[in-house]
């Protein structure tokens, strides 16, 4: 996570197309945005831009406001992999980009 140019260590509690709940120890506000970084590989790292939108003692969710299609292809992969119901994910999908 990228919090003003600093980065921050966080661990991924939830993780879904559209938000993300972190468990770390960062002091944010709601409506901050944060960038994010996600190492999947040496290679593959999902990145995108969000604001946060619950703050929490041990954390804070943060909802994707926007994302690369490189990375949100992994993303979505990810999802559906773990999942094991690509058929949701696809649905999910299809409703984020009709809104």
């Amino acid at each position: 996570m990228n919090n003003q140019q600093n980065e921050v260590e966080g661990i991924i509690k939830d993780l879904s197309l559209k938000s993300i709940y972190i468990e770390s120890n960062l002091t944010c506000n709601i409506n901050e945005i944060l960038n994010i970084s996600i190492p999947l590989t040496d290679e593959i790292v999902i990145n995108a831009t969000g604001h946060i939108l619950r703050v929490e003692n041990n954390g804070f969710v943060l909802i994707i406001d926007e994302i690369d299609i490189d990375s949100f292809m992994f993303l979505k992969n990810l999802i559906a992999y773990n999942v094991g119901d690509s058929e949701s994910i696809n649905k999910e999908f299809l409703e984020s980009i009709t809104k």
